[in-house]
């Protein structure tokens, strides 16, 4: 998330028009160090256990992450998270944690949305994860639910869509991906528990 922040102000460095043309090339080295620094943390981490789940729950775990992506994005975001520490094992802990997590990150990168929505419902046997921004949304391959034969790409920056799958699949849940260009997007997971 910090390298997301500095490359982001490197980023907004490159857009003034009262910074000299030679340090607008110094931002531009910046920014592009930083986001390869961010592909090699994010290889490496996409596997580990946060250490913030064991610090300070699943719960606020999420809600500070959400909240560091809006900081660094400018996005507004709207949350909605009821108590989940003790739902899931360690395992599914980490697995929740990283959809939401990625979801969040390809808002702020790719979306290009003003405006996202979180919320989570907990039922007796079933949780449910909706993920909503205005963004550019993008084309659908199958009638409103995304088709995930896109794989794993480290030269993007993730593990997207299809990282977003297995993890789901892991859970033991679904999901949908819905989005439209000009419409937004809409994911939604759904995993069982108890």
């Amino acid at each position: 998330q910090n390298l997301l922040i500095i490359k982001n102000r490197a980023l907004l460095g490159t857009l003034s028009a009262t910074v000299p043309e030679q340090l607008q090339s110094q931002f531009e080295e910046i920014s592009t160090s930083v986001s390869q620094a961010i592909e090699e943390v994010r290889e490496i981490a996409y596997n580990l256990r946060p250490y913030h789940l064991d610090r300070l729950g699943l719960t606020q775990t999420i809600e500070e992450m959400i909240e560091r992506v809006a900081a660094a994005s400018g996005i507004a975001f709207t949350t909605e998270v009821p108590p989940l520490d003790g739902l899931f094992d360690a395992e599914a802990e980490i697995n929740l944690y990283r959809v939401l997590q990625e979801s969040v990150n390809n808002i702020a990168r790719h979306s290009g949305a003003t405006e996202a929505q979180v919320s989570i419902t907990r039922e007796t046997h079933q949780v449910t994860v909706r993920i909503v921004d205005n963004g550019r949304g993008f084309a659908n391959t199958e009638r409103g639910t995304w088709n995930v034969e896109r794989q794993a790409n480290p030269q993007s920056g993730g593990f997207g869509l299809s990282g977003i799958a297995e993890r789901v699949r892991l859970l033991k849940g679904t999901h949908t991906i819905e989005s439209a260009p000009g419409q937004g997007t809409t994911i939604t997971v759904k995993l069982p528990v108890g």
